[in-house]
């Protein structure tokens, strides 16, 4: 690796001892390359005057070359074997398996820089980069695996067909969760009712139990409304018992065997509850 970067700065001083126009070298840190994979790299470009770490750092998140996508620039400076050349380092990934024809014109800034690349044969994937554009904007890549493939989404120009059968996709997943969302609301609002009957239904069993007098028979016959939509309001218990209260409510006074008769009749309620 070091002698590797000791040959390219030797390389830029012979080319910097032969003219004066300003150029460029990239390397990418394997020989091997394969589109689509991210590879560390490294931009030598000399002589340099005036550039900005702001120009380089606008690189990030952009294809350049025509044919490398820069998702990183790890750091950049002048070199300190020969304060003519910077040197950028780069986090980059091949997006197409065929170079530029040679000598490519990098321009940046009000420059046209020369770029020679130092770059083997690049390994196409079976995946077609026609088919599919970087996600934007400023994509990062933190992953283990080197594949960028799955970072990659589908160009809208070219498969709109796939993005109108996603959205119906879409469309019917939130209808059916939204299907599913209601009957599990009525559900849980059915079961919320369901424990207030009950709890209703044990506070009219304890009145009818408690009822002892004149006073409280004819109270629970003037709310019956409240308590046999709790029950079945047509039974037999109901009918008997709103019968007898009948007989026997408008009688200024109850004799014992009057009380008996609503006694015995309101006990048989108790049994709907």
């Amino acid at each position: 690796m070091k002698f590797i970067k000791l040959y390219l700065i030797f390389y830029v001083l012979i080319s910097s001892a032969s003219a004066y126009e300003t150029k460029a070298v990239l390397r990418l840190e394997n020989e091997k390359i394969k589109m689509g994979n991210i590879y560390d790299g490294e931009i030598f470009i000399w002589p340099i005057e005036g550039i900005l770490q702001n120009d380089i750092m606008a690189l990030e998140g952009q294809v350049v070359f025509d044919w490398l996508f820069i998702n990183k620039v790890y750091s950049q400076g002048f070199s300190k074997n020969n304060k003519d050349v910077y040197e950028v380092y780069i986090q980059a990934i091949p997006i197409v398996s065929k170079l530029p024809a040679a000598p490519f014109i990098w321009s940046i800034r009000d420059l046209n820089i020369p770029v020679e690349f130092k770059v083997g044969h690049i390994e196409p994937t079976k995946v077609s980069i026609k088919d599919f554009i970087i996600k934007k904007p400023n994509f990062k890549y933190t992953g283990d695996d080197k594949s960028i493939w799955h970072y990659l989404v589908p160009n809208s120009k070219q498969t709109w067909p796939i993005n109108l059968l996603i959205t119906f996709f879409d469309l019917v997943l939130l209808f059916v969760g939204a299907h599913f969302w209601v009957k599990i609301k009525k559900r849980k609002i059915a079961l919320l009712n369901h424990k207030k009957k009950i709890i209703e239904k044990a506070r009219w069993r304890e009145r009818i139990s408690q009822a002892d007098s004149r006073e409280s028979y004819e109270e629970l016959y003037r709310l019956k409304n409240d308590w046999t939509v709790l029950v079945d309001g047509e039974s037999q218990f109901v009918k008997d018992f709103n019968k007898i209260l009948n007989k026997h409510q408008f009688k200024k006074k109850w004799g014992i065997d009057d009380l008996k008769e609503v006694e015995e009749v309101t006990k048989t309620l108790k049994r709907l509850f």
